[in-house]
């Protein structure tokens, strides 16, 4: 990852962080790339460290669990 892709990745992060409901909808939907599924896991770690984190899903597969 450039530099410059490093940092903007940094800044929205860290906005992220200051909202107090974060909702991802269609999580699923479309097939994450690896790099993707590491950045929506540090996401939400970060989100977790901060205090509640609310996951809800729809999913078939969900459901039956």
């Amino acid at each position: 990852m450039e530099a410059r892709d490093k940092k903007r990745l940094l800044r929205f992060q860290k906005q992220l962080a200051t909202y107090k409901l974060l909702v991802i909808d269609e999580l699923g939907f479309v097939p994450l790339s690896k790099t993707g599924a590491e950045l929506l896991f540090e996401i939400f770690s970060q989100r977790y460290e901060r205090g509640k984190l609310p996951v809800e899903s729809k999913s078939e597969a969900a459901a039956a669990a």
